[in-house]
């Protein structure tokens, strides 16, 4: 069984290695949790970013119940966080009761958001007492932006106005995360009608890998906007409703000048490896598919390993694996190499 075992590890690594799955110093991994939330894992750092929230205006997909549950548990894949930033108080971005849990459970993440987030948060004395002293504020003035220093993350904190009349006394924080030459930008809910009145750093200027922009700078009529203010390698639409998501890609397919490199994450928990600073645009990634909604039909495709989390009501055996599979831990699907040998990213058998 040893034998087996190993020879199923050093399988998969191969997979992994083949695929480029492994993320190397050029690597960014981005997990869309929903909406505008997304886990960012650059190096060795780990950033949630919008993602602890539960309601979506009736109108923007939301995290699946057991996604919520490891949010706030410390449990993979949001363990061991080493930041969490929230652009605005809006229930499509932010939770209270979330936010707090997840800080209470990662002993050493830092929060980093807008007064107004802290001010909500503060209304729990008792619990706010207790993480207080891991929150940073970042409240600039309205249109300028805020350089903080967290670790080895470098954040930009760009203050722009909020989408829409009645929300413009809304602090809305676009957040430019950089670590090691590697950057994201994510847009929060600019209004780009706005953006000339910016006078913050220039971040066309900053060689941004991945931008994650909202459902305005993603319209067409919009793309020029886009391009001129944050100039990403990679143009990531998010916080459109699902139906519009649906066929964002299709509305675009032949206009190639429009966003360099666009797509959509249209499965929550999908996650996608990026690659920095490369002239290709090649890239490898993972989908994880929640064990209880997600379809695992026509999911994998050339050069990706697709993986899925198992539960203690979803334990298939293997012909050719002579034990359970652990629960808990992504294990290739069906269709995926490796798959009939158990391949998988877990700590240990059950």
């Amino acid at each position: 069984m040893i034998v087996k075992k190993t020879l199923i590890l050093i399988f998969f690594l191969f997979i992994l290695i083949n695929n480029r799955i492994l993320c190397g110093n050029d690597s960014i991994s981005v997990t869309y949790i929903a909406n505008c939330g997304y886990l960012l894992e650059i190096d060795d750092q780990k950033i949630i970013i919008d993602g602890l929230f539960k309601l979506g205006h009736n109108r923007y997909p939301v995290p699946d119940i057991n996604t919520q549950k490891l949010l706030v548990s410390n449990q993979y894949p949001f363990d061991n966080i080493d930041l969490i930033l929230i652009s605005h108080t809006h229930e499509d971005h932010f939770d209270n009761k979330m936010v707090m849990n997840c800080m209470l459970n990662n002993k050493s993440a830092k929060l980093l958001c807008p007064q107004q987030v802290i001010d909500r948060l503060s209304e729990n004395k008792t619990i706010f007492n207790k993480i207080k002293t891991r929150i940073v504020e970042c409240t600039p003035d309205t249109f300028t932006s805020q350089l903080i220093h967290i670790g080895d993350i470098e954040i930009h904190a760009c203050r722009l106005a909020h989408s829409g009349e009645k929300y413009q006394d809304t602090q809305n924080i676009a957040f430019l995360i950089s670590i090691n030459g590697k950057s994201v930008f994510h847009t929060a809910d600019i209004d780009p009608a706005q953006i000339d009145k910016y006078t913050g750093i220039k971040i066309s200027e900053y060689n941004v890998d991945i931008g994650l922009i909202n459902e305005d700078f993603a319209k067409i009529e919009n793309a020029h906007l886009a391009r001129e203010f944050i100039n990403a390698k990679y143009n990531v639409a998010m916080h459109l409703p699902e139906s519009i998501a649906i066929g964002w890609m299709d509305s675009i397919k032949d206009k190639p000048d429009l966003f360099s490199n666009p797509y959509i994450f249209l499965k929550k928990m999908e996650n996608k490896v990026f690659q920095s600073n490369q002239e290709n645009t090649d890239h490898a990634y993972v989908v994880y598919v929640d064990s209880k909604t997600g379809d695992e039909k026509k999911v994998t495709k050339k050069d990706e390993v697709t993986l899925r989390l198992f539960d203690t009501d979803d334990k298939p055996l293997l012909l050719s694996v002579d034990e359970p599979l652990p629960i808990d831990y992504l294990h290739v699907i069906p269709d995926s190499p490796g798959y009939q040998m158990g391949a998988g990213i877990f700590k240990h058998r059950k």
